[in-house]
């Protein structure tokens, strides 16, 4: 069975891009969304395998968005992987110590994300 994942991504280009990513490899079921409201919603209707979430979202960000998942007991163990412009280290601590797995820094080429999905995924009891 291939791995769930939802994209949760405000700007159309990064998350067609970010989708075709994930479908190249070829073991993934993917399903984009444009807002953490959105995301929100399909993670109470869904069980997912991971969640990719922009940080910088206009109606709730990224790090409210992996506290909300992370709160809630059924999705303790989804893997969640952050990702942004913003790379300081103060802005990667706040999404890893929202509950973030890992944290990708725009732009990063489609080999890197799937990598980074499946370290975090083999490192994951």
């Amino acid at each position: 069975m291939a791995d769930r994942i939802l994209v949760v991504e405000d700007s159309r280009p990064m998350r067609d891009f970010v989708v075709s990513a994930l479908e190249s490899a070829g073991r993934y079921e993917v399903r984009a969304v444009e807002s953490g409201i959105a995301a929100l919603q399909e993670v109470a209707r869904n069980p997912w395998s991971a969640v990719i979430t922009d940080i910088n979202m206009p109606d709730i960000s990224g790090i409210e968005l992996i506290r909300l998942v992370r709160g809630q007991k059924a999705h303790d163990r989804v893997i969640i992987l952050a990702i942004s412009t913003d790379g300081a280290a103060t802005d990667i601590e706040r999404a890893m110590s929202a509950g973030a797995d890992s944290y990708l820094v725009k732009p990063f080429a489609a080999e890197d994300l799937v990598r980074s999905l499946e370290e975090i995924r083999s490192s994951k009891p």
